[in-house]
């Protein structure tokens, strides 16, 4: 709520420094007869917006807002209110939109470059989230209910230096237990990423300090971990985790990939089941058991997984490609292999740009389509051009074709692409930590 009231206080500066022959104390009933016999006075409607702003009824503010930019599109404040209530308002798409048309008007303005900048962050597109912070200035650098956007949009693109002051500026200012802990996993991340391992820990053990029964503390302590290469204690940070938290599905399936990560199986296995009873309606535990199935060599339970994480997240690629593996581990007919050729065209359908799943789908259509499989296995190199197993077919196809120039070239390729890549169960298991793997 306090995010919300700096906001609103936003809101009304904004509205405020609008130039008008309208005392600012005029009264609402007032403004509201008066536009009776003055209907076309685009000035009176932005007034009476920033008066149905200052009692946060967003959406009537919105509408004088509106009316008053379009009865005089000159009037670049009241499209700057317009879309600061909108933002405020929940109509954050409607927001952008009225910031991007103001932006090309008023290009070094920093309102519309903060809320631009804003929106890129909620999309996740930090490059476009950095440029609009930088261009908005101390208004985003130096607002506190903005920090949180700034510093992930910082750590995201590697600007560690300017997280870490950032976070360290906001640390003595954070007094909810929660919002500390994660300014504090922000300021380890900067650390992290500055090469000071040491003091990312103590961060990190801080973030535990301010809010000990937080799922996220444990669970960033271990990325850390095994970031570095310690496994045992990335174990260690989810067992106390657990010891505090025994009913959390989300570092139970953390504890499962870690033991996943080191090849044990049958110990991911038991984290993982119990994930999937923590949260039923949670799909990546049975997607992980379905690939512990699969390295057992049990491909007809891994694949029952897979259906039943496809029943509880249909949009998710990662059931339909899974399913297709395992579909092919168990030595398909005709009609299972055609089966396994709809699930993988569903799972490019989904997301276009795994690059594993047109190799897949082109493997699956070798034998009977080869022209469409070659096409699957250069959209993979297009969009992995270290991707091996297409390196591999499409060196085959070219061989057959006469092609050995070619041929070679792309063998070449591959070799060099297999001493690179991982191992199988690695890939498995590094599937299931994209994208986000929290319910």
């Amino acid at each position: 709520m306090a995010a919300l009231r700096s906001a609103i206080q936003l809101a009304v500066i904004l509205a405020l420094l609008c130039p008008a022959n309208i005392a600012a104390d005029t009264g609402l009933d007032a403004l509201l007869a008066r536009l009776k016999s003055e209907p076309e006075n685009a000035q009176l409607c932005e007034q009476i917006g920033v008066a149905y702003t200052r009692m946060e009824q967003f959406d009537q503010a919105a509408g004088f807002f509106q009316r008053a930019f379009r009865m005089d599109p000159r009037r670049v404040s009241a499209g700057k209110n317009l879309g600061t209530v909108l933002w405020f308002g929940g109509h954050k798409k409607e927001s952008a939109a009225i910031f991007r048309s103001i932006e090309k008007r008023i290009p070094n303005d920093p309102v519309p470059a903060l809320y631009l900048g804003l929106d890129a962050c909620e999309r996740k597109d930090f490059v476009a989230a950095a440029a609009f912070f930088e261009k908005a200035g101390p208004l985003a650098s130096e607002n506190p209910e903005v920090a949180p956007a700034v510093i992930e949009t910082d750590l995201a693109v590697g600007r560690f230096e300017q997280a870490k002051r950032l976070a360290e500026q906001r640390a003595p200012l954070v007094s909810d237990p929660e919002a500390a802990a994660e300014n504090y996993r922000w300021l380890a991340k900067a650390y992290d990423g500055l090469k000071r391992p040491e003091q990312a820990y103590r961060a990190f053990e801080q973030a535990v300090e301010r809010a000990p029964a937080a799922e996220e503390n444990y669970l960033a302590l271990s990325v850390f971990a095994m970031d570095h290469a310690n496994p045992a204690f990335a174990r260690e940070a989810l067992g106390r985790g657990l010891g505090l938290l025994p009913n959390s599905a989300k570092l139970a399936m953390q504890m499962g990939l870690c033991w996943a990560m080191e090849g044990d199986f049958g110990n991911a296995r038991a984290y993982f089941d119990r994930a999937a009873k923590a949260d039923p309606r949670w799909s990546l535990p049975l997607l992980a058991l379905g690939i512990a199935d699969l390295q057992a060599g049990e491909a007809q339970s891994a694949g029952e997984a897979f259906r039943n994480a496809r029943a509880l997240d249909p949009g998710d690629y990662r059931c339909y490609y899974l399913h297709a593996t395992a579909i092919g581990r168990s030595n398909p007919d005709p009609a299972h292999r055609e089966e396994m050729i709809q699930e993988l065209k569903r799972a490019v359908e989904l997301d276009p740009k795994q690059a594993r799943v047109h190799t897949a789908l082109g493997q699956a259509q070798l034998p009977s389509n080869p022209r469409a499989a070659e096409a699957q296995f250069r959209e993979a190199l297009r969009l992995d051009p270290f991707e091996p197993t297409a390196l591999y077919q499409l060196s085959l196809l070219a061989k057959r074709a006469g092609n050995t120039a070619e041929a070679k070239r792309l063998s070449q390729a591959f070799e060099r692409a297999r001493r690179k890549s991982k191992e199988e169960e690695n890939e498995l298991v590094l599937i299931l930590r994209t994208p986000n793997q929290t319910p």
